[in-house]
């Protein structure tokens, strides 16, 4: 294994220029059109890379392919289809880029840079919060005004980081790597408190309900699940159960006023939850018209052609729509895989904490799919290679200790890898 410090450093600069240039295009691009061209090439360049460093150093892998295997037919349905439909693939290359690079970097965390690139996501994500923080808080109005978003023409403040609804795509990630260090190496807890106390005050100036509820399952792990075994109903895929209902209630059924009370009440939404039901009930019109491999994949106000609309509001509607029901079955697969092994290890100790991952990016996911940002299969990856990550705690010198568990599955001796 490298030396930590020198580790680290290459990691960051990696992960900074596969996202940096995009963080810095959602500000710049509506003054600086082009920034996006130059943004695409570093992060094809940077992604290419990552997939030659995986290939090179993790040689044995044969759990993992399965799951890479469906990834790659996830996207070559997508692009397809965006072929197909004579799509500009602009927005697909950058969609695709980024989660091969998610996958294959996250590859190289379990099996050979763990806290090195878990200290790395930390810091970087708190880098771009804290600034992000300080803009809002500087220009509480917003660092400028956008009225190309929304489809009244109403103005979108944005900051740093974009707009409200952008900002967990970095808050999530800093709080779960900061529970994993915690856990992995014993020195996570200031760690978590500072992402907690920048994910409130970001809250509490901005407001955003999935932000608020995503606070609320993190705290209720760090305040419940942390010392506890994982919950018989804490389960992976009662919990994927329960989501699909939920979904098909609100956005198959339109009967999101049965849930009236939570979204008025406890979200401080109205009914229709800021206009995403006509969105949603636009976008299931059209899937008809292109049942199996959709329209191709598109964003931006070219999502819907004669609607302003960036996207469906939903991943999973949004990939329906953009794939068809075949791309929908293929990242369904992923999803469902790894539900099953969170239910197949609940006796785990990282049981808690990858269910807990599992629920926080389903709910990412509901009302906003996170297209430029697609941590979801960051987190799919780590969760399917739960088996992997559960073998292995750091020391406090930073080498890999393998933990053999005894046959009642509670206690557990260390042993030092060679």
């Amino acid at each position: 294994m490298l030396k930590t410090k020198r580790s680290e450093i290459g990691w960051f600069i990696l992960f900074s220029g596969m996202f940096l240039p995009y963080c810095i295009t959602t500000t710049f691009s509506y003054f600086w059109p082009r920034i996006y061209q130059y943004a695409r090439y570093l992060r094809i360049l940077i992604c290419f890379g990552t997939v030659l460093l995986s290939i090179f150093l993790l040689k044995k892998i044969k759990r993992q392919l399965i799951f890479i295997l469906i990834v790659f037919v996830y996207l070559g349905i997508l692009l397809y289809s965006t072929k197909v439909h004579n799509v500009d693939l602009s927005f697909y290359i950058n969609y695709a880029v980024t989660i091969i690079f998610m996958v294959f970097f996250f590859e190289l965390a379990v099996h050979r840079f763990l806290t090195e690139i878990l200290n790395v996501v930390w810091f970087w994500c708190f880098i771009l919060t804290l600034i992000n923080l300080f803009t809002i808080i500087r220009y509480p109005n917003g660092f400028y005004i956008r009225y190309d978003v929304l489809s009244s023409g109403a103005g979108m403040p944005y900051w740093f980081l974009g707009n409200r609804n952008l900002y967990v795509d970095f808050l999530l990630p800093m709080m779960i790597s900061a529970i994993l260090l915690e856990f992995f190496k014993g020195k996570g807890q200031i760690k978590f408190y500072i992402s907690i106390l920048i994910s409130i005050l970001t809250v509490v100036f901005t407001g955003s309900a999935t932000t608020i509820l995503i606070i609320c399952i993190i705290g209720f792990y760090w305040s419940y699940l942390k010392k506890r075994n994982c919950p018989k109903w804490f389960d992976g895929l009662y919990i994927l159960i329960a989501y699909s209902i939920i979904s098909i209630m609100i956005i198959g059924m339109r009967q999101a006023n049965i849930f009236s009370f939570i979204i008025v009440n406890v979200l401080n939404k109205d009914i229709t939850l800021s206009s995403r039901t006509s969105v949603w009930q636009d976008v299931l019109e059209r899937i008809p018209g292109s049942p199996w491999i959709g329209y191709g994949y598109r964003s931006g106000t070219n999502f819907l052609p004669d609607r302003e609309v960036m996207h469906a509001h939903n991943l999973f509607l949004h990939i329906l729509y953009s794939g068809g029901i075949l791309a929908f079955i293929a990242l369904c697969i992923l999803i469902v895989m790894c539900a099953y092994v969170l239910r197949k290890y609940k006796k785990y100790r990282l049981s808690s904490i990858m269910t807990t991952i599992f629920l926080t990016y389903l709910w990412m996911e509901f009302s906003e799919p996170r297209i430029y940002f697609p941590f979801l299969f960051a987190a799919l990856t780590l969760i399917w290679n739960m088996p992997t990550l559960e073998k292995q705690i750091v020391n406090k010198k930073g080498k890999i200790i393998k933990i053999r568990w005894k046959k009642n599955g509670k206690q557990f001796k260390n042993r030092k890898i060679n």
